[in-house]
Parts: C-alpha cells; sequence; structure tokens
C-alpha cells in the first residue's frame, strides 16, 4: 500500500474513532437527565460496557494516533484540573451513601451508577485530545433538542396537536427509571417524538399568554434546564463556535427553550452552574 492510501485509511480510522467517542460520550452524560437512553434497560451497564470498549480501543493502535509506550503517554497528561471532577465523584459517593439508608435503595444500580462516572471520567482524561469535539458535540445535541422542541411546542400552540390525545407516560417508557408521572395517565404528551410538554400541570398563564412547559427529552423541565446550562455558558462566554452567527443563533434557541420549561429550578440551575464556571476559572487557571 502506498503513503497516499496509507494516510488516507489512518485518518479514516481517526475519525472513525473520533466520532465513536463523542457518541459515546453523549450516551454517558445523558444517563439520568435524558429519557432516551433510558429506553434501554440496563442503561447503567452499557454505558460502562461501552466505555470500557472505547478506554480499550483508544489504548490500542486502531485511530491513527498511535501511542507505542502507553507508560509515557500516562506521564504525559495534565492532571492540573482534576481536582474538581474527583470532588464531584467524591459528592456523588456521599449522596449514595445517604440514599443507602433509604427502604428503596438499589446498592447494585448505585454502584453501577458510581462505576460509570469514575469510567467516564478516566474516558476524558485518556482522550483530551478530543475535548473540543466532545464539547462541541454536546452543545449541537443540545441545539437539536431545543430546536425539536420549540417545534413540538409551536404544533400544539397552533392546534396542529392536540392535548386530549397520545399521551406518553415517563416512568413506564423509561421502565421505572424515571418516576415524576408514575400512576399519572396524562401526564405528557411527545408530538411526532420531537419534545415532551408537560399538559398534566404545565400550563402557564404568562400576562394572558397561556402556554404548555416542556422539557424536550428530560423528564422534566428542572432536568432540561440543568442538562442545556452549560452549552449556554460555552456560547456566552467562550467562542467554542468560531462562527459568530452560528453561535448566536444558538444561544438565541437555545434561551427560548430555557425560557419556556419555566421551571423554578432552571435558574438556580443556570446561577449554580455559572459560579461552578466561575470558581474553576478563578482557581485553576
Amino acid at each position: 500500500m502506498n503513503s497516499s492510501g496509507y494516510f488516507n485509511l489512518n485518518n479514516f480510522g481517526s475519525q472513525f474513532v473520533k466520532g465513536l467517542n463523542c457518541i459515546i460520550f453523549l450516551y454517558v452524560i445523558s444517563i439520568g437527565l435524558l429519557v432516551p437512553p433510558s429506553i434501554l434497560p440496563h442503561t447503567n451497564f452499557i454505558g460502562i460496557l461501552l466505555l470500557l470498549g472505547i478506554i480499550i480501543l483508544n489504548l490500542s493502535s486502531i485511530g491513527g494516533d498511535k501511542i507505542s509506550n502507553k507508560v509515557e503517554f500516562l506521564e504525559n497528561i495534565s492532571y492540573s484540573n482534576i481536582l474538581m471532577p474527583v470532588i464531584c465523584l467524591l459528592l456523588m459517593f456521599l449522596l449514595v451513601f445517604a440514599q443507602s439508608f433509604g427502604k428503596d435503595f438499589s446498592f447494585l444500580s448505585s454502584f453501577a451508577g458510581l462505576i460509570l462516572h469514575v469510567l467516564l471520567l478516566v474516558f476524558i482524561i485518556n482522550t483530551k485530545n478530543y475535548l473540543l469535539a466532545y464539547l462541541r458535540s454536546y452543545i449541537y445535541l443540545v441545539l437539536i433538542m431545543a430546536c425539536a422542541g420549540l417545534i413540538a411546542l409551536s404544533l400544539v400552540k397552533f392546534g396542529v396537536v392536540s392535548v386530549d390525545e397520545n399521551f406518553v407516560n415517563i416512568a413506564e417508557l423509561s421502565n421505572g427509571s424515571f418516576t415524576r408521572d408514575l400512576g399519572w395517565a396524562e401526564s405528557y404528551i411527545f408530538p411526532y417524538n420531537l419534545g415532551l410538554i408537560l399538559v398534566g400541570s404545565g400550563e402557564l398563564d404568562l400576562l394572558g399568554w397561556k402556554f404548555y412547559r416542556i422539557s424536550g427529552w428530560a423528564h422534566e423541565p428542572s432536568t432540561a434546564t440543568l442538562f442545556i446550562a452549560p452549552a449556554m455558558i460555552l456560547l456566552f462566554k467562550t467562542k467554542i463556535i468560531s462562527t459568530s452567527l452560528i453561535r448566536i443563533s444558538a444561544l438565541t434557541l437555545i434561551t427560548f427553550f430555557w425560557f419556556f420549561c419555566m421551571s423554578i429550578g432552571s435558574l438556580f440551575s443556570f446561577i449554580l452552574i455559572y459560579l461552578f464556571y466561575i470558581f474553576v476559572t478563578l482557581f485553576f487557571h
């Protein structure tokens, strides 16, 4: 094989692994926040297997970024910002420990969740060269969810979709992973599978204008705003998307989605994540 053919094959392998990394990253960070991953049974265990597989794949010679000396590779990893995710993992461990005293506590599920987050940290450190791709793919996912949610709301607002039929129950849809609407028959509608709309108790009246709260692909509006808040901060504070028109347009659409979630906790979640961003910026840069 000539050098040009080898380069093209090598470049294809690198792009394939990069795309696979992004897909698995998005899947794992969506677990526990978005409904679609929870449709599959044993979501945490699937995430663990995917992370183990992709970590091994990235450590192998597949994908173009060959690492002949794994020890040297590990020594060159920058651990300057590792303190914050370690603190988050510690807090998660304490939360699981506190929950262990509850009567409905599942040790296996909670332990799998801890292992999942530890492996996610290892995966991100191991593939830190792809971090920009991960953040951009996350922003694009948020943008797609926001656009789909706003379209779903528009279909309801203009009477294309009725709020009196086509109900979905998230507790049943997620096999009990989310229990917000457990035992509640008429809780959400999911117009054309675009975005969830809370119709059971979600209609609000803002200065005479009535509309239903939306949650995108999340199980409740508060979770939706928590999921999209980092994307809003990245678009507002950085040039992670270089084209100003695309960046401003994306931020505008996501902000509209955030507004129509109308969650009491949305403002608090946004402030909390923004303070976390400021803390990291001040003390770790």
